[in-house]
């Protein structure tokens, strides 16, 4: 019953994982953003730049799922900005979809859903078992 209860609780952890990550980058969205390599000033982060991210599911040997975080690539794109303080009409903007991120917080609410309801599993199974051997 204990690992069933892993399963869950892994589960739990990864839906958090993804739900905070996404929420991080919606936020973050019109932070300045990590450029490029070969734009200018691009290449290497500073503290202040943000880079968005994206959550990686993998099974775990003996039941449950481990999730990772990667960085999106490319870290931002080029739009058009009359107001930009070098003068060219471009800014960069970190690349972040909304519609993807959106989807992505329901994807977590679901995931979520599921691996509480596997844990209310493993406790009736539990609560039977026990009835049983009374």
């Amino acid at each position: 019953m204990n690992s069933i209860l892993g399963i869950g609780v892994s589960g739990l952890q990864a839906a958090a994982k993804r739900a905070e990550v996404s929420a991080s980058n919606i936020v973050n969205a019109r932070s300045e953003p990590v450029k490029p390599a070969g734009a200018p000033g691009g290449g290497s982060p500073s503290t202040n730049e943000f880079q968005a991210l994206q959550v990686y599911q993998e099974a775990v040997q003996g039941g449950g799922v481990k999730a990772s975080t990667r960085p999106v690539d490319p870290p931002s794109y080029q739009v058009a900005d009359p107001f930009s303080t070098d003068g060219s009409g471009l800014a960069y903007v970190p690349n972040v979809s909304y519609e993807r991120e959106f989807v992505e917080q329901i994807r977590a609410e679901h995931a979520y859903k599921a691996s509480a309801k596997v844990i209310k599993t493993a406790k009736e199974m539990d609560d039977t078992l026990l009835d049983i051997l009374r």
